[in-house]
């Protein structure tokens, strides 16, 4: 019996290191910092001034609230996800988090007295926030972030 179809290949078979072969480039690093931290302060500003939240939904009913809140959870999960996978190299990643926060960038600029009547502490992390924000999408697209992703890419 000179031949078995069930033994192993001779030949060795190895995963491939391409996809470590290109360094993270600095740029992606900062900018997933970056990603975290404006997650971070948006999560504290809703922790630590609840009573703005509050104030708007005095007259809402308990369940609306609670389906508010349930979606913000989910949202905030769905985030970490694109945080994840953009530091993963995941190129749809970066892709919907550009979109995520556009969308969030341009529904509230199309109100801009929101913003202005809000206190003093909220319009300043609202900038605050908007700076990081912007800081990281630029960092994300990046000629040496780009040559990253496509690395990661092409290696798979």
């Amino acid at each position: 019996m000179a031949h078995n179809p069930y033994t192993p290949p001779g030949a060795v078979v190895e995963d491939s290191a391409a996809a470590d072969a290109v360094p993270r480039p600095g740029q992606l690093k900062v900018a997933i910092l970056l990603m975290w931290l404006s997650l971070a302060a948006s999560l504290a500003t809703l922790l630590l001034f609840p009573e703005e939240m509050i104030g708007e939904f005095k007259d809402v009913p308990r369940p609306v609230v609670i389906g508010l809140v349930s979606f913000l959870a989910v949202f905030m999960a769905f985030v970490v996800v694109l945080i994840v996978g953009t530091a993963r190299g995941w190129r749809w990643a970066r892709i919907v988090y550009t979109i995520v926060l556009a969308l969030s960038y341009a529904s509230t600029l199309a109100n801009p007295a929101e913003i202005f009547e809000a206190s003093w502490y909220l319009r300043l992390l609202y900038l605050m926030s908007l700076a990081v924000d912007l800081a990281s999408i630029v960092l994300l697209y990046m000629p040496a972030t780009n040559a990253w992703f496509r690395a990661r890419a092409n290696s798979r």
